[in-house]
């Protein structure tokens, strides 16, 4: 594999040859090995590389096999644009997991006392999955609500059914009792001899105009009962549009607000947080380096080796001035103290926006919700002015009937003489009857209507059933996938900071480890907690915390812990190489040993190193001049 790299970082031009294996790039500080790092990382993909300050373009050329790749930087105006087919499209696992420079998020997240879950999840997106599990749920309960529905409406079918057969057995009485009749009718109609044929069409005509008024009546009946349904689901949906749309876009625009705010405040913090460890450090550092310390006698100022007085006296690498070095543990355990109420305010911070988002997207679901129904408002209303223009012509209509019936009274009623009075009677009885037939025959019709809707609804069951259970397992996949990715963290984790360790050897150091704590409600989400077990004098065992580690175990963790998600998330698949700088807290032999250990999860293993800590990696390829 071969790197070319030009006007990138501290470099002006530079060719190196890489071999699968442990590769080494030996040199003191600034001699560009974090340039060529960061070189390398541009033409994998990432956009952690800056223009050499003092040129308008620079490239970067990855040689692999047959293949190549490229980036491409130009300087226009105070922008630098960056073109070229870089080896991966999306950078991110790389950047989080692969390229462990130290401004990797996976190191500073271990160093900051950070929400490492989320760090783990960033590729994931969370959010997205949990929205659909939302959806699929939402999706279920109507589902459910629909089968409830559906059990209800099948309770109704035996009533109607009964209803049914007796509608039936009143048809088929009257079906009786006017065969009857008109055989009397006819009987009655053969003794008049015809006499009056004008009177027989008047009364035949009145009674269909009196069946044509029935069926009008009834068919307007039912418009207008449909009218009110519809008026009452207009009230119902009106009640609720205006002011829910405008409370639940405030209520969404506000919680954005807040979320951003928090953010906002999360990032100062973690700002500060930043700032406050590496005080910290360096001023440990410097305790911890007598070497370093210019100490000095409370009597006569005379430079001594010792650092175990009570009362001695540092030149302070700050001010210059002479203080004890008990003053400065002082502030550094002021400076503690402070981290700590951050890093808790960071996490109290962290957990507010989890809550914030939540709640917002909460509403925007609630919101969706008044939308649909706005639009179903306004079928209604269409639904509404139908219906009643239909009402209003079925009113002119049985105006117009009730006209012509009474026309045809009149003309009845002037024909009609004593001899006929008695065939008259009957004819009404036979059109009181036929109209009582056609109300018994439309309520059949209506009755099997009913029970043929009611069938087909009971016919959606099976349907439903398997949707819903397509959907709980959708939703257990959903939830599934991400508490399986975070099991896996975890015990990745463990298992190779167990192993690294024992092979490092850190003496007082017996275990970390990260524990997966479940939410305690609803809207929180797991958490991973990082414990630190130390061995005490007298060999007993007590948890720490990680700002008493030396800097040396922190990175080790910070390292082990990027280890972890590389592997959870298969990163040697997509990205053949991890690249690692800034080790020089670790002892060298350790930096030898972990760079052995994580030889075989990478094809290409390369680390920026000291010359003396690169002559410890044995069997390594060692570039001395990048």
């Amino acid at each position: 594999m071969r790197v070319a790299a030009s006007n990138l970082g501290g470099i002006s031009s530079t060719d190196v040859t890489l071999t699968p294996g442990v590769n080494v790039l030996a040199g003191r500080n600034a001699t560009n090995r974090t340039s060529l790092l960061r070189a390398l990382m541009s033409a994998l993909g990432s956009d952690a590389v800056a223009l050499k300050s003092d040129a308008d373009a620079g490239e970067v050329q990855l040689t692999i096999g047959e293949h190549s790749y490229s980036r491409a930087l130009q300087r226009e105006g105070t922008a630098v644009v960056t073109d070229g087919d870089p080896y991966l499209d999306d950078p991110t696992l790389a950047d989080l997991f692969a390229f462990l420079l130290a401004t990797n998020p996976s190191r500073q997240a271990v160093l900051r006392e950070g929400d490492l879950r989320a760090l783990i999840m960033r590729p994931i997106d969370t959010d997205a999955i949990s929205a659909e599990i939302q959806r699929l749920r939402s999706r279920r309960d109507a589902i459910d609500d629909r089968l409830e529905a559906i059990d209800a409406e099948a309770e109704r079918i035996p009533a109607i059914e009964t209803r049914l057969e007796a509608t039936a057995s009143q048809r088929a009485e009257l079906d009786e009792e006017l065969v009857s009749i008109t055989k009397e009718l006819a009987s009655m109609d053969a003794e008049a001899d015809g006499e009056d044929a004008e009177l027989d069409q008047a009364i035949a005509s009145l009674g269909e105009t009196r069946s044509a008024l029935e069926r009008l009546r009834r068919d307007a009946e039912t418009v207008d009962s449909a009218i009110e349904d519809l008026r009452d689901r207009e009230d119902g949906l009106a009640d609720t549009e205006a002011d829910s749309t405008q409370e639940l876009e405030a209520a969404i625009a506000s919680a954005e607000t807040e979320i951003a705010d928090a953010r906002r405040r999360r990032s100062d913090l973690q700002t500060q947080i930043t700032s406050l460890q590496q005080i910290i450090h360096f001023n440990e550092e410097n305790l911890q380096a007598p070497d370093r310390l210019p100490v000095t006698g409370p009597d006569t100022g005379a430079v001594t080796d010792g650092l175990t007085a009570a009362d001695e006296q540092v030149t302070c690498w700050t001010c210059g001035q002479g203080v004890g070095k008990s003053d400065i543990e002082q502030t550094l355990d002021e400076l503690r103290s402070l981290r700590r109420q951050h890093l808790e305010e960071n996490r109290e911070l962290e957990a507010t926006i989890r809550e914030l988002e939540a709640d917002r997207d909460v509403k925007r679901e609630a919101l969706g919700e008044v939308t649909a129904q706005a639009e179903e408002l306004e079928e209604v209303r269409a639904s509404i002015a139908a219906e009643t223009e239909r009402h209003e012509r079925m009113t002119r209509q049985i105006a117009q009937k009730e006209a012509e019936l009474s026309d045809l009274q009149a003309v009845v009623e002037s024909k009609q003489t004593a001899q006929n009075e008695d065939i008259l009677a009957l004819h009404r009885e036979i059109s009181e009857l036929e109209v009582t037939r056609d109300q018994l025959d439309a309520t059949a019709a209506e009755l099997t209507e009913q029970i043929e809707e009611l069938e087909m609804t009971l016919a959606e069951r099976p349907e439903l059933e398997a949707e819903r259970e397509s959907i709980s397992e959708q939703i257990t996949e959903a939830r599934t996938r991400i508490e399986q990715l975070e099991m896996e963290t975890v015990s990745a984790f463990n298992e190779h900071m167990m192993a690294v360790l024992e092979m490092l050897e850190y003496e007082n150091l017996s275990r970390v480890w990260i524990e997966r704590v479940d939410p305690t409600s609803s809207h929180a989400q797991t958490q991973f907690v990082l414990h630190i077990v130390r061995e005490g004098a007298d060999g007993g065992a007590y948890e720490d915390t990680i700002d008493h580690l030396s800097e040396s175990e922190r990175e080790v963790i910070g390292l082990v812990f990027a280890l972890a998600g590389y592997l959870v998330h298969e990163v040697h698949e997509s990205v053949p190489f991890m690249l690692l700088d800034s080790l020089e807290a670790i002892d060298s032999d350790r930096i030898a040993r972990l760079l052995r250990y994580l030889e075989p999860y990478a094809t290409y293993v390369v680390a920026a190193l000291l010359p003396e800590d690169a002559d410890a990696v044995e069997g390594a390829r060692i570039i001395d001049s990048v």
